[in-house]
């Protein structure tokens, strides 16, 4: 007898197969293996999608969580968990990190990079399901980066 996660696990794995399978039968060629790598990142349940935003609690966002050993702010869910979500993006690999933070910062910093959403016009390379939840997710960190900042703002004025 198999257990309700691995019933839960086969189906979502079977149905992303049969979607697979009918976007090469459509076409009438075979996908790349990172294409269907994207695909199946997609329709995973954390994939960044329009709702993904209106999902993560407003109040007492971000913070911080003495569970972490650390000063950085976490966003949480409704369960105090840290909120994570997929997304599939590409590297910047070439340009050195823009962001403004002090040396202190830097000092302690283990990994700072770029991302980009995928290439909107490489329908060719990438699912058009993963371009979209792609640029969805960079747009989702701007609203929650905006939001953070406006209320940092707000109580600096109160």
């Amino acid at each position: 007898m198999s257990s309700p996660l691995t019933e839960i696990e086969s189906v979502s794995s079977h149905a992303s197969e049969d979607s697979i399978s009918a976007q090469e039968n459509e076409d009438g060629y075979h996908r790349s293996a990172l294409w269907r790598s994207l695909f199946v990142l997609s329709q995973d349940l954390r994939a960044v999608n329009e709702h993904t935003v209106s999902s993560v609690p407003t109040t007492n966002n971000p913070r911080p969580l003495r569970v972490m050993g650390d000063n950085a702010e976490y966003w949480v869910n409704d369960s105090s968990d840290i909120f994570t979500f997929k997304f599939p993006a590409t590297l910047d690999l070439e340009e050195a990190p823009t962001t403004q933070l002090d040396l202190f910062a830097l000092k302690r910093m283990r990994a700072q990079f770029e991302i980009r959403p995928l290439d909107a016009d490489a329908t060719d390379v990438y699912p058009e399901e993963a371009i979209r939840c792609s640029s969805t997710a960079i747009d989702m960190l701007n609203v929650l980066h905006g939001e953070a900042e406006d209320a940092r703002n707000t109580c600096k004025y109160l």
